[in-house]
Protein backbone atom coordinates (compact mmCIF):
# COMPACT_ATOMS: atom_id res chain seq x y z
CA UNK A 1 0.00 0.00 0.00
CA UNK A 2 1.39 3.58 -0.94
CA UNK A 3 1.62 5.98 2.21
CA UNK A 4 -0.66 8.78 1.56
CA UNK A 5 1.48 11.85 0.79
CA UNK A 6 0.33 15.26 3.54
CA UNK A 7 1.17 18.81 3.33
CA UNK A 8 2.69 20.97 6.17
CA UNK A 9 3.33 24.56 6.44
CA UNK A 10 6.03 25.59 8.84
CA UNK A 11 5.18 29.32 9.76
CA UNK A 12 6.28 32.18 12.34
CA UNK A 13 3.68 32.45 15.05
CA UNK A 14 0.09 31.46 14.57
CA UNK A 15 -0.95 33.36 11.56
CA UNK A 16 -1.40 29.76 9.54
CA UNK A 17 -3.24 27.73 12.40
CA UNK A 18 -6.25 28.22 10.11
CA UNK A 19 -4.36 25.71 7.60
CA UNK A 20 -5.51 22.88 10.05
CA UNK A 21 -9.21 22.78 8.91
CA UNK A 22 -7.84 22.55 5.32
CA UNK A 23 -6.21 18.97 6.60
CA UNK A 24 -2.18 20.78 6.88
CA UNK A 25 -0.12 19.40 9.62
CA UNK A 26 1.02 23.46 10.65
CA UNK A 27 4.22 23.67 12.46
CA UNK A 28 4.49 27.25 14.28
CA UNK A 29 7.67 28.38 14.99
CA UNK A 30 9.73 31.17 16.30
CA UNK A 31 13.06 30.84 16.69
CA UNK A 32 15.77 29.68 14.18
CA UNK A 33 15.87 26.29 16.91
CA UNK A 34 12.07 25.46 16.33
CA UNK A 35 12.62 26.04 12.33
CA UNK A 36 14.72 23.50 12.23
CA UNK A 37 13.16 21.21 14.72
CA UNK A 38 10.18 21.63 12.28
CA UNK A 39 11.75 20.75 9.22
CA UNK A 40 13.53 17.68 10.83
CA UNK A 41 9.85 16.77 11.20
CA UNK A 42 8.42 17.44 7.73
CA UNK A 43 11.63 15.49 6.72
CA UNK A 44 10.63 12.21 8.77
CA UNK A 45 7.40 12.00 7.67
CA UNK A 46 5.33 11.17 4.43
CA UNK A 47 4.69 14.94 3.12
CA UNK A 48 4.52 16.08 -0.19
CA UNK A 49 4.32 19.91 -0.28
CA UNK A 50 6.30 21.74 2.63
CA UNK A 51 4.70 25.61 2.51
CA UNK A 52 6.93 27.67 4.83
CA UNK A 53 6.49 31.77 5.81
CA UNK A 54 9.33 33.72 4.54
CA UNK A 55 10.08 34.49 7.75
CA UNK A 56 10.41 30.85 8.91
CA UNK A 57 12.57 30.22 5.88
CA UNK A 58 15.14 33.44 6.98
CA UNK A 59 15.36 30.90 10.27
CA UNK A 60 16.11 28.13 8.46
CA UNK A 61 18.68 29.75 6.48
CA UNK A 62 20.95 27.33 4.62
CA UNK A 63 19.35 24.13 5.85
CA UNK A 64 16.67 24.35 3.15
CA UNK A 65 18.62 24.39 0.42
CA UNK A 66 19.04 20.36 0.24
CA UNK A 67 15.06 20.41 1.08
CA UNK A 68 14.31 22.30 -2.13
CA UNK A 69 16.68 21.01 -4.33
CA UNK A 70 15.74 17.25 -4.01
CA UNK A 71 12.38 15.51 -5.24
CA UNK A 72 9.46 15.63 -2.07
CA UNK A 73 8.91 17.89 -0.07
CA UNK A 74 8.37 19.76 -3.08
CA UNK A 75 9.37 23.32 -0.86
CA UNK A 76 7.23 26.65 -1.76
CA UNK A 77 8.27 29.75 -0.07
CA UNK A 78 5.07 31.95 1.19
CA UNK A 79 4.15 35.39 2.04
CA UNK A 80 3.04 35.85 5.76
CA UNK A 81 1.49 39.35 7.23
CA UNK A 82 4.86 40.47 8.30
CA UNK A 83 6.59 39.78 5.11
CA UNK A 84 7.27 41.96 1.97
CA UNK A 85 4.59 40.92 -0.38
CA UNK A 86 6.70 42.22 -3.40
CA UNK A 87 9.23 39.63 -2.49
CA UNK A 88 6.65 36.55 -2.91
CA UNK A 89 5.55 38.39 -6.34
CA UNK A 90 8.57 38.58 -7.62
CA UNK A 91 9.89 34.70 -6.38
CA UNK A 92 6.20 33.36 -7.78
CA UNK A 93 6.85 35.11 -11.37
CA UNK A 94 10.37 33.92 -11.72
CA UNK A 95 9.12 30.38 -10.93
CA UNK A 96 5.86 30.39 -12.96
CA UNK A 97 8.25 31.72 -15.56
CA UNK A 98 11.03 29.16 -15.25
CA UNK A 99 7.86 26.65 -15.25
CA UNK A 100 6.72 27.75 -19.05
CA UNK A 101 8.76 30.03 -20.40
CA UNK A 102 6.64 32.86 -20.39
CA UNK A 103 5.25 35.55 -18.21
CA UNK A 104 1.39 35.03 -17.89
CA UNK A 105 0.56 36.20 -14.42
CA UNK A 106 1.62 39.59 -14.57
CA UNK A 107 2.16 40.39 -18.55
CA UNK A 108 2.86 44.10 -18.40
CA UNK A 109 3.19 44.90 -15.14
CA UNK A 110 6.60 45.89 -13.12
CA UNK A 111 7.76 43.70 -10.46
Amino acid sequence: MIPMRKAAIIGDGNTFEPFRALGLDVFSVSSSKEACEALDRVLEGTYAVLFVSETAAGMLGTALDPVRSGSFPIVNIIPGPADDLEAGTARLKRIVEKAIGVDILFKGEES
